[in-house]
């Protein structure tokens, strides 16, 4: 028999669908089985599901629709509503929180990153004190769903969990395909409204204007202005926002870093190819959750703090402000050029901080 297992992720809620077959891992408290994420904006994710299935209907079911245009309205419909709940009851890139260490942490430790140009920049991690960990690159703490987020966007209001590395690109074909449904719907009710004026001026030629708008109104009806309106108002949102993240993806870029500015502001994610960008965010294998059983060592291979080896590297070396690699394993917060030889006070956490990395 199914069972379905719930477990609270900060303010997010884990449901796990699992057989007798499942084999439940003790380590995370997650089974095998088929799992889903709900935010803790699930209230707001009713309302949006409300919103896409009722427009649809009610311009679908007036009478002056033709077929062919009530099936495409459909399908977007559909389509739609299939990557909207994709977005939000896929795992964002949830961090799991970690046991509270036995003494205090530092706030901050530096480690050194070899694969900027060849030489080496000296990147801080923030340690996370609600998550008890230091953040690996790009993760931000949300404090909407109170857990840390690899590669966190931003908190989607709409979908009502966090938009990060796993399911940013099904948020990115939800609000495509929302874009051309609603645009489907406005252009369709512009030219139902048209008809309709037509239609009551041969009716009544001897009327005015303003009286053919008034009788094509009135033979639109009251649900098919609002649903007009509530296009118009969608198509406006949403080509912001396709526009919005379209220069992201172009730039391997967040919402959360352009917020930021500063060094973020130059992009430093970016491969240089904005084709190569896009590939990589929307079309490159997803990341493994970090919450189940399989996701346990990479779980450790994210935590973990590597320090610098004085001896090896030598001394770190950049003729200006450093900027973040893409491929650097290290949280990037803040950043300063760092000489290896004054090691001992520029960097007396690194060797201390891999008791603080994350379960063994």
């Amino acid at each position: 028999m199914p069972r379905i297992q719930h477990r609270k992720i900060g303010f997010s809620h884990m449901f796990t669908c699992s057989t007798g077959n499942d084999v439940s891992d003790g380590d995370s408290g997650r089974s095998s089985g088929m799992t889903v994420v709900v935010g803790p904006d699930w209230k707001a994710l009713l309302c949006t599901v409300v919103l896409v299935v009722g427009s649809t209907i009610i311009y679908v079911g007036r009478s002056s629709q033709s077929t062919g245009r009530s099936v495409l309205v459909s399908l977007l419909a559909v389509n739609t509503l299939g990557l909207l709940l994709r977005c939000a009851l896929t795992e964002p890139g949830i961090i799991p929180v970690q046991p509270l260490p036995n003494s205090l942490p530092p706030m901050t430790v530096r480690e050194a990153s070899s694969d900027l140009g060849g030489g080496l920049v000296a990147v801080e991690r923030r340690w996370c004190t609600a998550c008890n960990l230091y953040r690996p690159l790009r993760t931000v703490h949300c404090r909407f769903c109170n857990v840390c987020i690899l590669r966190r966007d931003h908190h989607c209001p709409w979908t009502g969990t966090c938009v990060g590395e796993r399911n940013y690109r099904y948020y990115v074909g939800f609000i495509l395909s929302a874009l051309v449904s609603a645009t489907v719907i406005v252009v369709g009710s512009l030219w139902d409204f048209y008809v309709a004026c037509h239609r009551w001026k041969s009716a009544n030629p001897s009327d005015e204007w303003a009286d053919v708008l008034r009788g094509g109104i009135r033979h639109f009806g009251v649900l098919g202005v609002v649903v007009f309106l509530i296009g118009i108002m969608a198509c406006v949102m949403l080509l912001n926002l396709v526009f919005f993240h379209w220069y992201l993806l172009r730039h391997n870029a967040t919402t959360s870093e352009e917020n930021k500015g500063g060094a973020y502001a130059q992009h430093p994610f970016s491969s240089g190819n904005r084709w190569l960008n896009i590939k990589s965010v929307l079309f490159g294998f997803p990341t493994p959750s970090l919450l189940g059983r399989q996701g346990h060592v990479k779980l450790l291979e994210v935590l973990a703090v590597k320090p610098i080896d004085m001896e090896e590297e030598g001394r770190i070396e950049v003729d200006s402000q450093p900027l973040p690699s893409p491929k650097s394993p290290a949280a990037v917060i803040e950043m300063e050029p760092v000489d290896m030889s004054d090691a001992s006070e520029k960097l007396p956490n690194v060797s201390d901080a891999s008791k603080y990395s994350g379960p063994a």
